[in-house]
């Protein structure tokens, strides 16, 4: 077909030359003679190169047209959905002479977190996280008419909702998340996972919530890196929620807000600083009824090098009551506006070229209480790893409570000693 048009060409070009010829005057010279052999090898390149872009643009517009139906046929990203969490079990002994304080004191297996995640991703930049502990409490007996003729009991458990929201990730700087999520501060209460921390029993800045452990409401957070030099990366959190509510939903308008800053980097060593905030209030119209207003602040730090691992937090929580509302202890006795105070440092030492990991924990925790307003723990113990994510925790704890008024043992001398041992398992 190519050539086709090109001989075609080429008698159009003769008889346009030949009607040239005609029309020249009388009185004027003709022109040179040309030679026929040359006239023929320019037609021939002409026509060599006209067939040249053809062939060109043919292929362009073949390639063009199978780009395009590859693009058609390339289906949207499927949602994802996946499952994981972790788990863990063991046994505990507790030796004290405050024994009213503890549900068992008795050698016991136990059942610890059974906590599954679910994460569901509908589209690029949305993703939603549930995070569900299943627990044996409150241990509790129902019949079971499913099973046998309908006079068979089982034992029933409850769920324990740890975290749930919808999140937007706009780019690694900036994200969102809706719902219930845990509180940014500190080390502990975001990696809470059992395989992720490092001894069993938990600060008491966590078990005594100085921060609330989980917040309902909105948290922007992101990472910022290069912000500062050296390889660091700024990461922020600000979020506003209900704060601390007596049920489910907040009573008064006055909601609280907080907020985490911090810089990691893995160099020389991978290490992170972080400093939060929150303040907030509480109202409760019981009776007797309770409102005050609480600021928390706290800082952490933690390092990696080697085979080492340090980790350090400190958390401090004001309570500052509303007057003729403060928290009734005891019959005619009423909480103080006080300050609550928790500090604790952790060393960690992989033994190289071995499964065991070694650790040492110390902590102090100062808060108004009848054993005595200081509470000073000292705990060693061991990790077998036998996998990354499957490992045996051991630990023994010991704890002193005294006057810090003079230093000395409080009256009650109260004293508690822990031992236990998990197996955990990520999932």
């Amino acid at each position: 077909m190519v050539r086709a048009f090109g001989i075609a060409a080429v008698l159009a070009l003769t008889l346009g030359t030949a009607a040239a010829d005609d029309d020249v005057g009388s009185g004027a010279p003709p022109p040179a003679p040309q030679a026929p052999a040359t006239t023929l090898e320019a037609m021939q390149a002409r026509l060599d190169a006209l067939e040249k872009t053809v062939a060109e643009q043919a292929t362009a517009i073949a390639e063009a047209q199978v780009a395009s139906e590859a693009a058609a046929a390339t289906p949207a990203p499927e949602p994802t959905f996946d499952v994981h969490g972790f788990i863990d079990m063991g046994a505990q002994k507790a030796y004290t002479n405050a024994p009213e304080g503890f549900p068992s004191t008795a050698g016991t297996f136990v059942l610890g977190n059974v906590n599954l995640y679910f994460t569901f991703h509908p589209a690029d930049h949305w993703s939603a996280l549930a995070e569900v502990r299943f627990t044996n409490e409150p241990n509790g007996t129902a019949f079971d008419p499913a099973n046998g003729i309908g006079d068979d009991t089982m034992r029933w458990g409850s769920t324990v909702l740890e975290r749930a929201y919808i999140q937007y990730d706009r780019s690694r700087e900036l994200g969102i998340r809706v719902g219930e999520f845990l509180t940014p501060f500190g080390i502990w209460n975001v990696d809470h996972g059992s395989p992720t921390v490092i001894p069993i029993v938990r600060p008491e800045s966590i078990t005594q919530e100085l921060f609330p452990a989980h917040q309902l409401g909105v948290d922007v957070y992101g990472e910022i890196p290069g912000l500062i030099p050296d390889r660091w990366t700024v990461g922020y959190h600000a979020y506003v929620s209900n704060g601390r509510t007596p049920g489910s939903v907040d009573l008064t308008d006055d909601k609280m807000l907080g907020g985490r800053l911090s810089a990691s980097t893995t160099r020389p060593y991978r290490m992170a600083f972080g400093v939060s905030a929150m303040y907030g209030t509480y109202t409760d119209h019981g009776s007797p009824e309770v409102a005050y207003a609480e600021v928390g602040y706290a800082a952490d730090a933690s390092l990696d090098a080697g085979a080492w691992r340090l980790r350090g937090e400190l958390t401090v929580r004001d309570i500052d009551y509303a007057t003729g509302k403060h928290l009734q202890l005891h019959a005619g006795e009423f909480a103080p506006n006080n300050r609550s105070l928790d500090t604790y440092l952790l060393a960690a030492y992989r033994v190289p070229q071995t499964r065991f990991e070694p650790f040492a924990y110390a902590e102090a925790y100062r808060v108004p209480d009848d054993a005595g307003d200081l509470q000073l723990q000292a705990s060693v113990g061991i990790t077998t790893f036998f996998t990354p994510s499957i490992q045996l925790k051991l630990q023994a704890l010991h704890a002193r409570f005294f006057d810090s008024a003079h230093f000395a043992l409080s009256n009650a001398q109260e004293s508690e000693t822990f031992l236990g041992a998990k197996l955990v398992m990520g999932l």
